[in-house]
């Protein structure tokens, strides 16, 4: 959503989340639709559904976040967003 937000085109973009509550509501379905994306939901208890994610939070964190001082939440946010964009 935080695409769209920017201006991206997320139609035909499958939005797999979690369980959490905010994606099971009617808002949240309707955006998707209004938006052209599907929202989809993993199955209760499923370990694979946060794997990708998970694996590449644990990359950004060794090679870049921990090597870093950051002085301001901004600056971390600059770095962890612009992190893997070729220069």
């Amino acid at each position: 959503m935080a695409a769209a937000t920017r201006g991206g085109d997320v139609r035909g973009v499958n939005f797999h989340s979690d369980r959490g509550s905010e994606y099971g509501y009617r808002r949240f379905r309707r955006a998707c639709r209004r938006l052209g994306a599907f929202p989809s939901m993993g199955r209760v208890g499923s370990c694979f559904d946060n794997a990708v994610s998970e694996a590449f939070n644990s990359v950004l964190k060794v090679e870049d976040v921990h090597r870093h001082t950051f002085a301001t939440r901004a600056e971390a946010r600059i770095r962890i967003a612009t992190w893997g964009v070729p220069r």
